[in-house]
């Protein structure tokens, strides 16, 4: 049976606030930044030559613009689809056009999940998920038969492989996930020259960077190198964020799935979501964790639901969404089950365990 996971940010609350809690979460920061014991002289610099009080304050400032902006517009995604909205109308008339609303709210957010996530324990679900659905002592530990289609943008299943296998480089950690997502090529078998198939794809990009070599200079390095947030991963962190303002591009490797990424068309390569559309298509059971099928990802979720021809099963481990994938999907001949009092874990559907057991 192929099985597909449909996650959203449910799927890593123990580590990362829903929607609802981002508000707090970004201002918990705001004052874990503020403590003395991040406090810098007046004359301090980071590495780039930049004066950190005077970054800090930027930061800060940024982070109070996201959440005046959450309370008026109730999520970050309600931000940045409006935001790309007025772009893609100013795109009408000017061959090319960049929002600085847009850069802003992606380099401060990337930056609070990582601080977020740096200060707080990784969501053992991921580690336990992963321990019961990956072979680790094989070549390849991902299983054929599943995919993970996930809307977050954070770190929490590359952290959670990285202390389960005990492994503290997160791109190798990566590249065992098979993750895939908007910056990320396709990778080909060596021998075949086939494509591999992904396991973990994440539709809206990662917490990454790209500079103006084109090479990545990742977020994930703070992850590799310092186990928890202390004043020097501060600096290193406001030092990448200083380099990001100073930039006059987007380098941001967050990316929301409904912006435009012509530039995979243009080099051969299929949409992030096309991509996604077809690794997934022969789906047979749909499980859907911490995900509320909202309206500004409606369009994306229904090519991907609606493309899964042969989709017989879907397990609801998510809140009051069963109308909504109703109304998404003809479900006239697919059994839907909504699964109650199951927080401490993610659901494993009893044809999966069948499988392997046999």
């Amino acid at each position: 049976m192929k099985i597909t996971y449909l996650i959203g940010a449910g799927a890593s609350a123990n580590a990362v606030p829903v929607v609802a809690g981002t508000d707090k979460g970004i201002k918990d920061i705001i004052e874990l930044m503020k403590k003395d014991e991040y406090s810098f002289d007046d004359t301090d610099t980071l590495d780039n030559g930049e004066n950190t009080n005077e970054v800090i304050n930027l930061l800060l400032s940024d982070l109070e613009w996201i959440r005046g902006k959450i309370v008026e517009l109730k999520s970050v995604d309600n931000f940045a689809k409006i935001t790309h909205s007025k772009l893609k109308y100013r795109r009408k008339e000017l061959r090319y056009c960049y929002d600085d609303d847009l850069k802003r709210l992606k380099h401060a957010y990337a930056v609070y999940l990582t601080i977020l996530q740096l200060n707080n324990e990784v969501d053992e679900r991921y580690v336990k998920f992963f321990d019961r659905i990956l072979d680790i002592g094989k070549s390849k530990i991902t299983p054929e038969n599943i995919a993970i289609v996930s809307w977050n943008y954070d770190f929490q299943p590359v952290m959670a492989l990285s202390q389960l296998i005990g492994v503290d480089n997160p791109v190798a950690v990566s590249n065992e996930l098979r993750l895939y997502s908007k910056n990320t090529r396709i990778i080909k078998n060596e021998n075949t020259g086939i494509s591999e198939r992904h396991f973990l794809i994440q539709i809206n990009g990662t917490l990454c960077i790209n500079n103006e070599q084109n090479k990545f200079d990742d977020f994930r390095y703070f992850f590799r190198h310092f186990s928890q947030f202390n004043k020097n991963v501060l600096k290193h962190i406001l030092c990448q964020f200083s380099d990001l303002k100073n930039s006059k591009f987007d380098n941001s490797t967050l990316s929301f799935a409904w912006e435009d990424d012509a530039h995979r068309v243009a080099s051969g390569q299929k949409s992030i979501v096309n991509e996604t559309v077809d690794r997934v298509k022969d789906t047979q059971i749909l499980v859907i964790i911490g995900y509320s099928l909202p309206s500004y990802n409606r369009e994306v979720d229904m090519k991907i639901i609606k493309g899964m021809e042969n989709l017989q099963k879907v397990y609801l481990q998510a809140e009051d969404i069963d109308a909504r994938f109703r109304s998404i999907r003809n479900c006239e001949k697919i059994d839907i089950t909504v699964i109650h009092n199951y927080k401490d874990d993610f659901y494993i559907p009893n044809e999966y365990k069948t499988l392997t057991s046999t």
